[in-house]
């Protein structure tokens, strides 16, 4: 992290504001209006009421009347302005507070396949909720931050009007007159800026002692939201019942808990925080009291009528208040700065590339991809997961990819879907490189289901379709095809059905097979003319098994159709089978002579078959 100095930190919460305002600029409008004339009303009030004051002095009945009709047109008014503002601001509040999160989901989406895959992305966006909701301290803190400075401005320039004339206006009573010396009035007000500087001064370093605690007040909650919420895991709830897991939960978020007595967290608010907390308060007490004394004693000695006291009294104090509010923002804006520093990771992260060549509708129809000389290694790893890999994919053939676990086979589909990039080499659709083409376009002509498929809390055509408009016909034609049709048609609500009961008491839970089965329909549905199906028949029995690759084999000449598969059965009616051994396509040609031919493909075949024998 960049030294937190202020100018840096200035530039960063900078940064956050105009990222929001960009986004959400009737809010901040919002926020500006009602923050001044919150501000800016108690000042009214309070020249009103000094004037009020003065009147019921002198007894003046005809100005007293006047002065109490104003004050109730001007509370009148407004009071109606105060309600719609606030009411205004509360909306626009709502808003921001709702679509906030948009910022994060959206740059998820638009993250590159390597880094939405990568655990330290999820511990960033885990961090960046556990700092707003812990502290308070992120983006939505600088908004907070904006509308504190357009308050105290507003503050502090309504308080200098208000109580000029305190300092202007001369003691008639000559026991006073050092009251009227000029160095008397400036030491009075050194005396009240030291003490609303050095308060907030006292707090900020409190706050510093506060925001070095996040890292394991961060891991406290991240531990809490995991132990204190594991039995509501329905997906989980087996293995905590037969393994007592429970009980190793609780011991853990007891033994790493930083706010329990003794906690780092406990420790510093009980001690140098708790104590400059409490420092700054006091302080804070010595500037009314210098406050009070000062403007009596000039109203004791005839500097101005007793109904200006309260609006000096008010100013100065607002005034006060103010100058401390402004070092006190400046210690938020430093200690916000680090949280934003890891929001602006998290958002700063390379997007996909947008743009590039359309793939048109006529091009697919020669459909042909090429290897040439690939290789791929993850984040950090030593070995190659995909090494040296050169090889070509025909329309309208069906190709089987075998090998054992870890042999690269589910690496080569996801750099032929573009979810990760090859370090070296290059892979072609129809002599192209596919990065050259749009994502978007290119995407289009791939349906997949991968080993970890996901089915969302959605009817059951929403499932299938992944659409608003769903063609039923279509729909129908797709559960039919991955054998699932029977058990759709037998539900109460059939296709409306809702999948699991998050959002519909009458949801279904689906067995393993039941999901697997929906989600290739949902690739059959996509209807591309690449389909790759990975593990596509792990959850089912073998009958299922074999009435979807029946009909799977049943789709047009057209498609072209990838399976990865631990079950060799599956590779009886492919066109290719491609071996993978430590990354590379160590075999490759029709089941009927490679189960013939000494090596890797027989060596699996024969493990698997000598248990039907």
């Amino acid at each position: 992290m960049k030294e937190n100095n202020f100018l840096h930190a200035l530039v960063i919460n900078f940064k956050s504001i105009k990222l929001l305002f960009t986004k959400y600029p009737k809010v901040f409008l919002a926020y500006g209006v009602n923050s001044l004339f919150n501000t800016l009303t108690p000042y009214v009030y309070l020249y009103l009421c000094a004037r009020l004051i003065n009147e019921l002095v002198i007894f003046n009945m005809a100005m007293i009347w006047k002065m109490v009709v104003l004050t109730l047109i001007v509370n009148v008014v407004f009071g109606m302005l105060g309600i719609i503002l606030n009411h205004t601001e509360t909306y626009y509040n709502s808003v921001f507070m709702l679509d906030k999160e948009t910022i994060f989901t959206n740059k998820l989406l638009s993250l590159k396949y390597k880094d939405l895959d990568s655990s330290s992305t999820y511990d960033l966006l885990a961090q960046i909720h556990m700092n707003e909701q812990y502290a308070g301290y992120g983006l939505t803190k600088s908004v907070d931050i904006l509308k504190k400075m357009i308050s105290i401005i507003a503050s502090i320039g309504g308080a200098l009007i208000l109580c000029f004339s305190l300092f202007t206006s001369k003691v008639t009573n000559d026991k006073y007159q050092y009251l009227n010396n000029s160095f008397f009035s400036i030491a009075i007000i050194v005396a009240m800026f030291i003490v609303s500087i050095l308060s907030p001064m006292i707090s900020n370093k409190a706050k510093a002692y506060w925001a070095s605690k996040v890292g394991q007040a961060t891991l406290t909650n991240r531990l809490y939201s995991f132990y204190g919420f594991l039995a509501y895991d329905q997906s989980r709830s087996l293995d905590i019942r037969l393994y007592n897991q429970n009980a190793m939960c609780e011991k853990g978020y007891h033994e790493f808990n930083a706010f329990k007595p003794g906690g780092e967290v406990a420790n510093c608010a009980k001690g140098y925080m708790g104590i400059g907390l409490s420092l700054s308060v006091a302080l804070s007490y010595i500037i009314t009291w210098l406050v009070y004394v000062y403007v009596c004693m000039k109203a004791w000695a005839g500097a101005f009528e007793i109904g200006f006291t309260a609006q000096y009294l008010g100013a100065l104090i607002s005034m006060s208040s103010g100058v401390s509010g402004l070092l006190a923002v400046y210690g938020d804006i430093k200690t916000n700065a680090i949280f934003l520093e890891t929001t602006f990771k998290f958002l700063e992260l390379p997007e996909n590339i947008v743009g590039g060549k359309i793939l048109e509708a006529n091009a697919v129809e020669d459909y042909r991809i090429e290897f040439k000389k690939v290789y791929f290694k993850y984040p950090n790893a030593s070995e190659w997961a995909v090494n040296d890999i050169s090889c070509i994919i025909e329309k309208g053939k069906h190709i089987a990819i075998v090998g054992e676990n870890g042999s690269g086979k589910t690496t080569f589909v996801k750099l032929l879907c573009r979810l990760y990039e090859p370090d070296k080499g290059e892979i072609l659709l129809n002599g192209v490189n596919i990065k050259e083409y749009s994502f978007e376009s290119y995407i289009k002509t791939i349906s997949a289901v991968f080993q970890d498929y996901s089915l969302i809390s959605q009817p059951i055509k929403n499932n299938v379709s992944v659409s608003k408009n769903v063609d039923f016909l279509k729909a129908w034609k797709s559960v039919e095809m991955a054998d699932v049709k029977e058990y759709i048609d037998g539900l109460p609500n059939k296709m409306d059905t809702f999948l699991f009961k998050d959002y519909a008491e009458d949801g279904v839970n689906l067995s393993g097979g039941e999901e697997q089965k929906i989600a290739i329909a949902r690739a059959i549905y996509k209807d591309s003319p690449l389909v790759i199906l990975d593990e596509p028949t792990a959850a089912l029995d073998p009958i299922s098994e074999s009435n979807i690759y029946a009909n799977l084999s049943k789709i047009e000449s057209s498609k072209t159709m990838i399976f990865i598969s631990h079950r060799l059965s599956s590779c009886v009616f492919c066109n290719t089978i491609f071996v993978f051994e430590q990354g590379q396509i160590v075999q490759s040609g029709k089941h009927s002579i490679l189960v013939s031919t000494p090596g890797k493909y027989q060596e699996l075949w024969n493990a698997q078959a000598k248990y039907y024998e």
